[in-house]
């Protein structure tokens, strides 16, 4: 959420390298809305592997710690429970 400075968080995050699941996951979710470039009021999710580093061999990739698993997420205006939820029920399709 944006703060009274008007400007919000950013974090990355890491779920297992399975494709399938990555592509589930980010079909389920509803607030956070898939990017290549990150900020802004909205929400936006970033998968670095397939989009801003495609082009970069996944050796190469890896030793600068950018995962296939790895995602980078810049939080909107949106609840922050509702965000939550989101994520919650969109990372089940990696199960516990």
């Amino acid at each position: 959420m944006f703060n009274d400075r008007g400007y919000s968080g950013m974090l990355s995050f890491i779920v297992p390298e399975d494709m399938d699941k990555i592509d589930a996951f980010m079909n389920r979710l509803h607030f956070a809305h898939y990017a290549p470039t990150l900020g802004g009021l909205r929400s936006t999710l970033n998968h670095t592997c397939t989009s801003s580093h495609s082009h970069v061999p996944d050796d190469v990739r890896r030793k600068m710690g950018i995962i296939p698993g790895m995602f980078r997420l810049s939080v909107g205006i949106e609840d922050a429970d509702d965000l939550i939820a989101d994520f919650t029920q969109a990372l089940e399709v990696f199960g516990n």
